[in-house]
């Protein structure tokens, strides 16, 4: 269809460049997106951390009924699977 801005070769340089601006920027905002995701799924890990040490303590002075810790492990797996497998 030809270039965006122009005609000839200096408008395709136009183009290109605009086009190269545009993923660059892209791939910039997907890295600081990733980027702050971090926190959020160190916070959800060490939440999973803490709730299998408190089920293995649980576990360990056999407090609570064994049929209840693993219906609570279950559920747990399956709400951090990420963290889990």
């Amino acid at each position: 269809m030809g270039p965006t801005f122009g005609k000839g070769p200096p408008a395709w340089k136009v183009t290109c460049t605009v086009v190269a601006l545009l993923t660059a920027g892209a791939t910039i905002l997907s890295v600081i997106h990733k980027q702050q995701a971090v926190p959020v799924r160190l916070g959800n890990a060490s939440a999973c951390v803490l709730k299998l040490r408190a089920l293995e303590m649980d576990m360990t002075l056999g407090s609570r009924d064994v049929a209840q810790v693993a219906k609570e492990y279950q559920e747990l797996t399956v709400n951090h699977l990420e963290f889990v497998t």
